[in-house]
């Protein structure tokens, strides 16, 4: 597997309880998109944040210092998955 931060973040979408061996079997496989999966996670953490009354801008910030990556990572993560999100509402 490629980081710790992508075994993470398959970790985050599939659940907890879910085995270390398994998530590397099934992102071995490749049934599983890491760099989707890393955006989801970045996602739920700035959401989450959000919900707790920080800003958005502030909450990219945040996550963006917590998970050690860049703001503009974190940017186009969120909006990423907000585009996907809104083209799959029902």
């Amino acid at each position: 597997m490629k980081t710790d931060f992508t075994r993470r973040a398959l970790r985050h979408l599939l659940g907890r309880q879910i085995d270390g061996r398994a998530v590397a079997k099934i992102a071995a496989y490749g049934l599983i998109d890491a760099s989707r999966a890393e955006q989801y996670m970045l996602w739920c953490e700035v959401e989450r944040l959000t919900a707790r009354g920080c800003g958005r801008c502030e909450a990219m910030i945040r996550t963006g210092a917590r998970r050690a990556c860049s703001y503009e990572k974190v940017r186009r993560a969120f909006y990423t998955i907000e585009k996907i999100r809104r083209e799959n509402e029902f």
